[in-house]
């Protein structure tokens, strides 16, 4: 069974387009990083070809003159305008000229079917700039540009969308950075995606498919369960040791249980999964130069402990009759 990342409904295929979910009717897009789809997936193929052409010339100056000389003669109230002046933004380099054009579309989208659409748009050219911005030498802290963003996007829905977000991010750039020839081994690449993954281990709220995709990272980034001490591969490890406790506890748990779980976490409160997953992968780095002689020789960080903790939490173990709560 397909669950909706948005509502946690129920998905089925609808055409070879997209998913649709029984529950809230949101399209799920297959074709996530073509931005050349978005105006069809809005309806507006016709109407904004011009503007797609322009940006398939990399001719965004003229694209964006378009788009804001129909703001002007139409008003600033059209969302998809708006969401495409935001990626033109995004693709000149001005991320907080893209955020303020997001903000105000989300805000003024009337239905939320095509949502989808939308962070697909948001998560291709955000996934363009965490790379240009790496290889300029760019400041972009693209972590909290996309906690902001996911943000936005959950005080409109009312619905978890920061892991859906994330998960779109991270598939794009690899898909890039595979594109462009550079290999997981790369550092950069290295860097970014397990940033990227952080948060996809805090925001997911199916256990099931969180333990397919970190199977899927440990692979691709080369973890070694019997060298990952020499490989200095600790990240890896932990998301191991997540998958494996995510394993044990949940090999007898029914899918009642996984409505419990998906149903409890959203946006806001899975802040606090955030806040201790942070913790331990800070703690596991070792401390700082500047912290080093503070630590105590007898403060030992274990890290199974630690991990095992987290996911009895995520999984609410130690929280006896939970109350369900509308996702």
């Amino acid at each position: 069974m397909q669950y909706c990342p948005y509502c946690s409904g129920e998905v089925a295929e609808f055409d070879p387009r997209f998913d649709m979910c029984d529950s809230c009717g949101k399209r799920l897009y297959k074709f996530r990083a073509d931005v050349s789809r978005f105006p069809a997936a809005v309806g507006r193929e016709s109407e904004l070809r011009e503007v797609m052409d322009c940006i398939g010339d990399d001719n965004l100056p003229k694209a964006r003159s378009i788009l804001e000389g129909m703001i002007e003669e139409k008003g600033d109230d059209d969302s998809d305008i708006l969401a495409l002046l935001g990626a033109i933004h995004m693709k000149e380099g001005e991320d907080g000229k893209a955020l303020m054009e997001w903000k105000k579309a989300v805000e003024k989208l009337e239905t939320f079917h095509n949502i989808d659409a939308y962070v697909c748009l948001f998560a291709s050219t955000i996934s363009d700039h965490i790379y240009y911005s790496e290889i300029e030498f760019i400041a972009f802290d693209y972590i909290k540009y996309i906690d902001r963003l996911g943000e936005v996007i959950y005080n409109r829905l009312n619905e978890p969308s920061t892991f859906v977000l994330y998960l779109t991010i991270n598939r794009i750039y690899r898909y890039r950075m595979e594109e462009l020839g550079i290999s997981s081994d790369d550092p950069t690449f290295k860097d970014v995606v397990k940033k990227l993954f952080c948060r996809l281990v805090e925001y997911s709220r199916n256990y099931k498919a969180l333990i397919s995709l970190i199977e899927d990272m440990l692979m691709i980034l080369g973890y070694n369960e019997e060298t990952y001490v020499e490989d200095e591969n600790l990240e890896c490890h932990m998301f191991n040791l997540v998958r494996a406790y995510l394993l044990a506890y949940t090999a007898e748990m029914s899918d009642a249980d996984l409505d419990r779980v998906m149903h409890y976490w959203n946006d806001d409160n899975c802040k606090q999964l955030v806040a201790e997953f942070d913790s331990i992968v800070t703690k596991a780095k070792g401390p700082s130069p500047l912290d080093i002689f503070k630590v105590r020789k007898d403060d030992v960080f274990d890290i199974a402990a630690s991990v095992n903790a987290y996911v009895k939490k995520y999984l609410l173990l130690d929280t006896p009759d939970v109350p369900e709560q509308s996702s």
